[in-house]
């Protein structure tokens, strides 16, 4: 452009280049006088119906005469069609260059803060809004007037203002927090800025920090800056609550006229005592890029190539400290659009986007909740920056990665900073948009890639697990937040909750293949088993739609539960595991199939690297400790993982009950008692812990404690019949005849009832003949008991107490040896249960119960 005649300018030299374009000096030739030519981006002007608004605000801002306001003269197009600005040209220096350079005295910046305010008082009573106030569209000339510049521009920038080179953090460190969140802004937006740059003037820094755009914003929208008082000390009294004043964030207690915080500042300058400023230090200047000045730059890089060199600068490269297989943490999307329905989906859609890699793991939110539990933060809802931190740190990971989402105009800005969890240094960061909520998927799949290739995942690994999240989850943002919430509701076992709403995120969208899976599986574990399996074998045929996770989980459920096919199961996991070994859900899971089949060492195994994959997976320690109490009588290895699990959650109502299982096992009664204490205390309604602490009183003879714990069974559910029989045989205990009557006569309704009902149900007539013989009706009862007895004749268990109770001692040891051959070894419920009281005095009982115990 140098040397070059546009219209009747002939271009001087290049004074600057930015986001709104680039600045020269050119001559007048008609008027012979130096002015400022600039020229804007050809992006913001190419469309009529962005131009033509553009230049009607320019004219009127040209019609303005103000010592502190740049006129301007003229606007005019190149021939190709580019705008461009004509403008005084003035001696002096850009108000950012001048804060970047040396740190300016309070009666410099005051000054300065004054004129802007005279210019905006005028401005705004014109019923002009600059919009974009900020120190590098303020000129102080060498004669120390302060001049606005670039009116008109803002609004032309609309939805490109962060998408231009230049525009991006510069901009919005200045913006006020309605502008931020894409409200409609009024003069008082222009107050804010005025109250950033003179902050920014007095302190030398900004007052919000941020090292990326929507952490800054979120800095906007969410913190206090730190008091400038404490920052200088020379500052006049009321200086700090002018700036407070002019930053707070409702516009409504703001100041409300520029005029106002013009009243103030000139009352503050009337306390400084004016003179020169002295020479202050120069601070350091940044090196000087050349590829910044490059009037090329338009041409040679894309808006996203930008973003990448950008982030150079903000973030130098640092060896990221992640490996394959290493553990990653990802805190909530900090949401900062105030739409509600990027709440929890997104959180959701990047976990299944990262969760696709087999090169990262990534913590579960269960064990977020886990590890907030232990540390006493259980009400934390919003795992934010400084939580996931507090968690890493804990958990001896190295990397956490920090989302966000914000929104200017139309166009959604979603960024993921890689942090050290220990300093909270960054990484890397990594930022995309989205024009428009219905590509917000799609950039965030972008944000994964790269995030993914940040971390050290080879590219053809990238290309080979990732499946666009449109296609694997839904297109709809509405129903993966109804998605969002079942899995929420899931994971706290809120059934009921979480199948209303993966039904509702199938009624927004009958293709999301996930949803319809995962509520195929809760119906067929919990509601209509019939419906359920119809959903699965739906979500099969449309295995294309889901995650390779996704798909072999659901194959293996499919086979072992619907199919009965435990074997099939066990080779879909090991598929699935050899892509994905670090899966501990996945590993718990192929331990229950090896259960089904018997074969328990392996099962072992399985629990056992779950839970050293993922300590706090409470699940599969219940899951290893029925093995240890049902399958193999393991009483000391059960009291162990018992309590390795009470070190993770020491509030685990079912780890007391294995605890007090194994004790009971061991006949340690005192020890017993104080687990099912502690679980009852827990949870109160734990029946089945009431019934065992019941039965751990008895055994120690305190029938009267006894009575009062299964009492409190009746008192939750009075339609526990059960309860009623154990009464009965404590008050016999007690010798209290009369009460045992009343008790057993109420269970012998009941068990009459069910017989009637449930004619073919063997055990209906084994436990109507139990409470008859308890009753005294023997015959009556034995008679009864063959009928259930010639109904199954391999219910041993069932068998055998009748034949106790009815005194056949030696048939009922013969039973429960049956029993014992078949594989059971639930030793405990054998050696407790009351009914096999007569059989405690036949030395033939206890080598059965012992026999088969690990010593």
């Amino acid at each position: 452009m140098i040397s070059k005649t546009i219209s009747h300018y002939r271009i001087i030299e290049e004074l600057g280049v930015g986001g709104m374009g680039v600045v020269y000096k050119a001559e007048d030739l008609k008027l012979k006088r130096p002015v400022a030519l600039k020229f804007l981006p050809p992006e913001l002007t190419r469309d009529k119906e962005t131009k033509e608004p553009f230049i009607q605000d320019a004219l009127a801002a040209s019609a303005l005469d103000h010592p502190n306001i740049c006129t301007i003269h003229e606007i005019d197009e190149t021939e190709d069609g580019q705008l461009f600005i004509c403008m005084p040209y003035y001696e002096g220096e850009i108000l950012k260059k001048k804060i970047e350079s040396s740190i300016m005295s309070v009666a410099e910046s005051l000054e300065i803060a004054v004129q802007v305010a005279e210019g905006l008082d005028e401005v705004h009573k014109q019923g002009i809004v600059h919009r974009d106030v900020k120190p590098s569209n303020i000129m102080v000339t060498s004669d120390g007037v302060a001049k606005l510049l670039d009116f008109g521009l803002s609004k032309l920038v609309g939805q490109a203002r962060l998408t231009l080179p230049g525009t991006t953090l510069g901009t919005v460190a200045y913006m006020s927090p309605e502008m931020a969140r894409g409200e409609t802004v009024d003069h008082r937006a222009d107050i804010w800025s005025l109250g950033v740059m003179l902050y920014e003037m007095v302190a030398g820094k900004l007052p919000f920090k941020g090292e990326y755009e929507t952490a800054m914003i979120n800095s906007i929208l969410n913190t206090e800056p730190e008091p400038i008082a404490t920052l200088r000390t020379e500052l006049p009294i009321g200086l700090d609550r002018v700036i407070s004043k002019a930053l707070t964030k409702s516009p409504d207690y703001r100041y409300q006229h520029a005029s106002e915080i013009l009243s103030d500042l000139k009352q503050l300058q009337k306390t400084v005592k004016k003179r020169k400023p002295k020479p202050t230090p120069v601070r350091e200047k940044p090196k000087k890029r050349r590829w910044l000045a490059s009037p090329m730059l338009w041409t040679l890089i894309t808006v996203l190539a930008f973003i990448a060199v950008g982030l150079m600068v903000f973030y130098p490269a640092r060896a990221i400290p992640f490996k394959e297989g290493d553990w990653i943490l990802i805190t909530d999307f900090e949401n900062l659009t105030g739409e509600e329905v990027f709440d929890k989906s997104l959180n959701t859609a990047l976990s299944i986007s990262i969760e696709q890699s087999s090169y990262i793991n990534v913590l579960p939110r269960r064990r977020m909740n886990d590890i907030l539990r232990q540390m006493k933060k259980e009400d934390t809802e919003l795992i934010d920056k400084a939580a996931g931190r507090e968690i890493a740190v804990r958990e001896g990971i190295k990397v956490i990665l920090v989302p966000n989402i914000g929104r200017v105009g139309d166009t959604y800005v979603l960024s993921g900073v890689i942090e050290d969890a220990s300093t909270g240094d960054s990484f890397k960061s990594e930022i995309v948009r989205s024009q428009g909520d219905d590509k917000v998927l799609d950039a965030l799949d972008e944000l994964t890639e790269r995030i993914r290739k940040d971390l050290g995942e080879s590219l053809a690994s990238i290309s080979k697990q990732s499946k666009p999240l449109a296609q694997v989850t839904t297109s709809s943002l509405d129903a993966l937040k109804q998605y969002s919430l079942a899995i929420e509701n899931q994971r706290e076992a809120k059934f009921e909750e979480a199948r209303i709403h993966y039904e509702n995120a199938l009624r927004v969208d009958p293709a999301f293949t996930a949803a319809k899976a995962s509520l195929g599986q809760l119906n067929f574990d919990y509601f209509d088993r019939q419906e359920g399996e119809r959903l699965l074998v739906e979500a099969i045929e449309e295995a294309d739609n889901l995650t390779e996770r996704e798909d072999y989980e659901i194959l293996a459920f499919y086979a072992a539960s619907v199919k009965n096919r435990p074997q099939e199961a066990i080779e879909h996991l090991k598929v699935l595991l050899g892509l994905y070994p670090y899966d501990s859900a996945a590993h718990n899971k192929l331990g229950l199939y090896y259960e089904q089949i018997g074969s328990y060492k392996d099962a072992v195994a399985e629990f056992t690297e779950a839970i050293r994959i993922d300590p706090y997976l409470m699940l599969a320690y219940n899951n290893l400790n029925n093995v240890y109490l049902l399958r193999l009588g393991d009483w000391d290895s059960a009291i162990y993982w018992a309590r390795r699990q009470l070190y993770y959650n020491d509030r685990h109502v079912w780890a007391y009950d294995k605890l007090g299982w194994a004790y009971l096992g061991k006949d340690e009664f005192e020890q017993a008692q104080a687990a099912f204490e502690k679980a009852i205390e827990i949870d109160p309604r734990f029946i089945l812990g009431l019934y065992r602490l019941g039965h751990t009183l008895r055994l120690q003879g305190r029938y009267a404690d006894a009575v009062e714990s299964i009492k409190k069974i009746l008192e939750i559910n009075p339609e526990e019949h059960e309860a009623y029989y154990q009464l009965g045989i404590l008050y016999q205990l007690m010798e209290d005849d009369e009460s045992a009557r009343l008790h057993f006569e109420n269970y012998l309704r009941q068990a009459e009832r069910r017989v009637k009902d449930n004619p073919d149900h063997a055990y209906s007539h084994i436990s109507l003949a139990l409470v008859l013989t308890r009753l005294g009706e023997e015959k009556i009862g034995w008679s009864i008991g063959q009928k259930g007895i010639e109904l199954d004749p391999d219910d041993n268990f069932a068998i055998a107490q009748l034949l106790s109770v009815q005194g056949k001692i030696q048939e009922a040891i013969e039973q429960l040896e049956l029993l014992v051959e078949k594989g059971y070894r639930n030793y405990v419920w054998i050696k407790i249960h009351p009914d096999f009281q007569p059989l405690y005095v036949e030395p033939q009982f206890y080598e059965l119960i012992s026999g088969g115990l690990k010593q």
